[in-house]
């Protein structure tokens, strides 16, 4: 079964109710500390609302879009502020968070990729490490077992789809809910 959702980074919050409306299922919200309305970050309030009104809730982490290529101790610190975040927030203690590969990152790049999903796995376990790129970092994830869930975006995806991949963001152009950009 396909299920439709949305992802935003700025604007909101979004309602269960306007979700709904939209025909989404799901939405990615952000574990980190700039709170919406004006930041990225999920908010206990916010969560409460979407899950109470049937809206499951995934989420991303990101600080800058080249931030991976920090390795290890930048995935250690990354993890840890998406626990504090997702504690904060009043989500279960074992939600899986998508680390965000946000650029087009090279076979050259992997290595150090592979170093921060690591350091994520230090602090969160590799059962809850998630990595969200184009397709060629996830599937060199895949294949190293650096992530376990894999939120493929169809940009720098060259037309590939990874097989098993959890969650598809296959339109990056400009949709709005509500006056909100997802």
């Amino acid at each position: 079964m396909t299920l439709e959702g949305i992802d935003y980074s700025r604007g909101g919050p979004l309602t269960s109710a306007q979700l709904k409306a939209a025909g989404k299922s799901f939405v990615g919200r952000y574990a980190v500390n700039d709170k919406s309305p004006n930041g990225r970050g999920i908010t206990a309030a916010e969560y409460a609302e979407l899950t109470a009104g049937g809206i499951d809730v995934f989420l991303y982490w990101e600080s800058s879009e080249g931030w991976m290529l920090d390795g290890y101790a930048a995935g250690l610190q990354a993890a840890i502020n998406a626990q504090n975040n997702i504690t904060e927030a009043g989500m279960p203690s074992n939600t899986p968070v998508y680390f965000a590969c946000d650029f087009d990152a090279s076979a050259t790049d992997q290595a150090e990729i592979d170093a921060c999903l690591r350091g994520c796995a230090e602090a969160l376990g590799i059962k809850r490490v998630g990595l969200y790129a184009g397709y060629w970092p996830l599937l060199r994830a895949k294949q190293n077992r650096t992530a376990t869930w894999f939120c493929q975006t169809l940009a720098w995806s060259g037309g590939n789809l990874l097989d098993g991949v959890h969650l598809y963001q296959y339109d990056t152009s400009n949709n709005f809910i509500a006056g909100v950009d997802v």
